[in-house]
């Protein structure tokens, strides 16, 4: 509008003249533009203004007419390029700049290479990690994680005992980290070789004895572990015995470990033990183990038979047999200072017929003849002491209130004996009632072990079958001094009960089975 109203007065007619406006030239420009390189850029700077003349600066001035003239330049480092374009019938351009930063590439390091490479391999490996670029550090990690430049350094070897990745990088001055590298590890170790199992020396079988068992392995160094008692053996097992003692039927379990194999199989062997039944004593051997004992036997008549036969055997009659046996009678001693080692104290008791006064006689024998001093005391009734229809209850609460005293005062030491018996088939009331009598002795001390039951062996015959007269045990004929009416005993009875009453006494002395 101000250059249009000049214009016009001037048209009109007026005298004043305006001077021609100057143009500016153009602002010079950079190709190519400033920014970030990576390497020296070639510069050049050009202004549109036809004849112009471009002067730059590179050292932070302002560029002048005065200043170098520059169509193109050289940045090898980070500058900041200004200029300004000058040209005839042209105000000065305005000052353009562009600044280059040149950020020239840090060669990386050369990625880490493991030696042996991945892979799957069968045993625990060694690996070597290394960089191809001098001086660099290869640092590891076996967590999963990445290495980064605070990874501690890699091992070297790194050992790789299980399956695992390896990642690492190499560090080195001057160089930028290299990438990660990689390396997975499979490790699958073979199951270890089983030791040989066990042998058992002897075999399992059925032995008669005890066996000394010798258990071992072919491993070499192996140890042998063993059980017997019905558990399988482990590696925690401890070390068998050598030999292993089986002295008793069982079952023997072994195991072999060492070092490198795994455990061997179980291996196991069953002993069977089949002792033969032991040999029963000879009469001299179970008489030789009472000659260190002294007993009493108090009695009438049968007795006699039982000690000197009748005419032949018996207690006397057997020792006549087997002489050097350590056992002898001793007639009627008067005290226990008259009893040697080794005999059988002969006595006679009471009166017959009275069979409470024969129980309270043995009671002083026991204690006041003998004082209690031998190893075993007994007596026994008569077959007159009971008769037809006699109530045995008083001779039986006395004889039970005396032993039970006599057991109490001396125990272990009193020898109980049934009543003998009567072979005549007209005294059948009189058996019954001594079979009454000996049927309470035997309950009541059947638990002691050392009820001598001369009632059982008497009624027993020669072939060993029960003997019985109107339906109770009576003296089998076998044994009767007249083979059907006397009861007193004849030499094979008297040797029969001697021999039964040294086996008796025998297991007495030595706990033996029966």
């Amino acid at each position: 509008m101000v250059l249009l109203a000049a214009l016009a007065c001037a048209g009109s007619g007026g005298s004043s003249e305006s001077s021609p406006q100057v143009q500016q030239a153009g602002m010079p420009a950079f190709s190519p533009p400033g920014g970030t390189y990576a390497s020296a850029q070639h510069v050049t700077v050009a202004s549109a203004t036809p004849g112009a003349a471009v002067r730059c600066t590179v050292d932070g001035s302002a560029p002048t007419a005065a200043s170098p003239a520059c169509t193109s330049l050289e940045v090898a480092e980070t500058t900041t390029v200004r200029a300004v374009a000058i040209a005839p019938g042209y105000t000065d351009s305005a000052v353009a700049s562009a600044t280059y930063t040149i950020e020239a590439a840090v060669p990386a390091a050369s990625a880490p290479t493991f030696s042996p490479p991945g892979g799957t391999y069968a045993s625990a490996q060694q690996v070597t990690v290394s960089s191809a670029t001098p001086g660099a550090t290869v640092r590891c990690t076996l967590d999963g994680t990445p290495p980064t430049a605070a990874t501690p350094a890699c091992a070297s070897p790194v050992a790789i005992p299980a399956t695992a990745t390896l990642r690492a990088i190499a560090v080195a001055p001057g160089y930028a980290n290299s990438a990660v590298a990689s390396s997975t590890y499979t490790i699958e170790t073979p199951a270890p070789v089983e030791a040989m199992p066990p042998t058992f020396s002897p075999p399992g079988g059925t032995y008669a004895s005890a066996q000394q068992v010798t258990v071992s392995s072919a491993t070499a160094g192996a140890t042998v572990r063993c059980t017997l008692d019905g558990t399988l053996p482990t590696a925690a097992t401890p070390a068998c015995a050598s030999p292993v003692t089986i002295q008793a039927t069982a079952t023997l379990r072994a195991i072999a470990t060492a070092d490198g194999f795994a455990p061997s199989a179980v291996r196991a062997a069953t002993y069977t033990i089949q002792a033969p039944p032991p040999t029963d004593p000879t009469l001299a051997q179970k008489l030789q183990a009472l000659a260190s004992k002294r007993q009493l036997l108090a009695h009438q008549s049968v007795g006699n038979n039982i000690l000197y036969g009748n005419g032949a055997g018996g207690l006397d009659g057997l020792l006549d047999a087997n002489p050097g046996s350590g056992v002898t009678i001793a007639y009627h001693p008067a005290s226990a200072a008259a009893v040697p080692v080794g005999a059988v104290a002969d006595t006679a008791i009471g009166v017959n017929g009275q069979p409470v006064g024969k129980v309270l006689d043995f009671d002083a024998q026991v204690r006041t003849r003998f004082g209690g001093a031998l190893d075993y005391f007994g007596f026994k009734f008569c077959f007159t002491d009971i008769w037809t229809a006699q109530d045995v209850s008083d001779t039986w609460a006395q004889y039970q209130a005396t032993m039970d005293a006599l057991e109490a005062a001396y125990p272990g030491k009193i020898i109980y004996w049934t009543v003998p018996l009567m072979p005549d088939v007209t005294d059948v009331d009189g058996n019954t009632q001594r079979e009454a009598l000996s049927n309470l002795i035997r309950e009541k001390y059947r638990g002691t072990g050392r009820v001598f039951d001369l009632a059982y062996h008497e009624s027993h015959d020669a072939q060993g079958n029960p003997f019985t007269l109107g339906g109770v045990p009576a003296l089998a004929h076998d044994w009767s001094a007249d083979g059907g009416h006397d009861a007193h005993l004849n030499a094979v009875g008297a040797t029969m009960v001697a021999t039964r009453w040294v086996e008796f006494m025998y297991r007495v002395a030595t706990g033996a089975a029966p």
